[in-house]
């Protein structure tokens, strides 16, 4: 393989070897404005011109730039265009695994380029790291069909296969819905698929769509409260959610809010339960700095109306 300089616009604009997402380049822009391209465009020879294969970047900073050469290293005629491609992504592998979004891309292009399965078992898929199992090839190239801004969380929170089944009962408006709020509260995968399940679950149990759930329970109004942290807000909405799929363990929690704070404890106590009530009994957390402190848990602990309380609060917990 040779590394020569030709003409920009020797080279087609053809990214269909392309399978990473595109980023920000202002620090690639800067670096070739400074010093030029120092790592060669790869292309392969087609029709007279030069197709890319590699170094998408560079190429889009080239055309930014205006450049009138860049170097390039021509794979030789000779090498299959598969082949040509694999290289490729051995040269990519060895700085960094492919996410999950870029599996996708690779399979779509070699779904395209009408590789075997059986070359395809035995030169691509141990680079991706995907088993030979038709099915979750197949469940891969479907993670494709997603929305754009569902990709993007995908790729931005590494998400793994099994992980993003989540999304697969919700509809494109509903994915992007959720997808937004995630975003703007920064909400991990695992908190996400829980509130996903949740919806899911009051939606199908009441019939009513996703979209009329988020209404009802007004989530917008939360997201739209800059009074609150994103933490504040993503509690609300979890909050919310839990009270609408068991309304009765909700209705127990809220009595024993109003318990709680009938018993008027100091600043340094607190009171604290299960919200699922899976696990018995409630906690009291305190912090002692007095021996004064020490008398006036003992004067709430020995009040009879607090004990009282107390007993209430245990026939719920």
């Amino acid at each position: 393989m040779k590394v020569i300089e030709i003409l920009l616009k020797e080279i087609l604009e053809d990214f269909f070897f392309c399978f990473t997402s595109p980023s920000e380049h202002t620090n690639l822009k800067r670096s070739i404005q400074e010093s030029g391209i120092l790592t060669p465009i790869q292309v392969i020879p087609m029709e007279g011109k030069y197709r890319l294969i590699s170094g998408f970047r560079r190429f889009h900073v080239a055309r930014e730039l205006d450049l009138s050469h860049v170097p390039v290293m021509v794979k030789p005629e000779s090498l299959s265009i598969e082949k040509a491609f694999r290289f490729v992504l051995l040269e990519k592998v060895i700085c960094r695994m492919f996410n999950l979004i870029e599996k996708a891309r690779v399979l779509h292009i070699l779904e395209g380029l009408q590789v075997p399965f059986e070359l395809m078992e035995k030169d691509f898929l141990p680079i991706l790291e995907i088993p030979a199992q038709f099915k979750t090839i197949d469940e891969i190239k479907c993670i494709l069909k997603y929305s754009i801004s569902v990709q993007h969380y995908v790729e931005m929170y590494n998400l793994s296969l099994k992980q993003t089944r989540m999304f697969n009962p919700l509809t494109i408006h509903q994915q992007e819905l959720l997808v937004d709020m995630a975003m703007k509260l920064q909400v991990r995968s695992v908190e996400l698929s829980e509130i996903i399940s949740m919806l899911i679950d009051i939606s199908g149990r009441e019939n009513l769509t996703v979209e009329v759930v988020l209404n009802q329970l007004e989530i917008g109004r939360i997201m739209d409260n800059r009074d609150d942290s994103k933490h504040e807000k993503l509690f609300k909405i979890k909050e919310r959610l839990m009270d609408r799929r068991y309304p009765k363990l909700a209705s127990w929690n809220r009595s024993l809010v109003h318990l709680s704070k009938a018993i008027l404890l100091p600043e340094q106590v607190k009171l604290k339960w299960d919200r699922s009530l899976e696990k018995p009994g409630v906690e009291l957390r305190v912090k002692i700095r007095t021996a004064d402190d020490l008398k006036c848990i003992d004067k709430i602990l020995s009040n009879k109306e607090n004990l009282d309380r107390f007993e209430e609060m245990f026939k719920i917990v």
